[in-house]
């Protein structure tokens, strides 16, 4: 009882519990981050790939008029 008052009185107060739920959301995040600039890049490249998809199909195709 005296801890559910005391956090009550207290809301901001970390326990042990919070500390490590809060380095582990750390860590999460810092192998989070690399990974989403990974998929940043990988969509740039997928677009990429996707105009030059585009200029060869266009180029295949005047070819098969001329």
């Amino acid at each position: 009882m005296a801890k559910i008052i005391a956090r009550m009185l207290n809301p901001y107060k970390y326990t042990k519990t919070d500390a490590i739920g809060h380095n582990i959301n750390d860590r999460l995040s810092q192998v989070n981050c690399p990974r989403s600039t990974v998929n940043c890049q990988l969509s740039q490249v997928n677009c990429q790939l996707s105009t030059v998809n585009s200029l060869v199909a266009t180029a295949s195709q005047q070819q098969s008029i001329v």
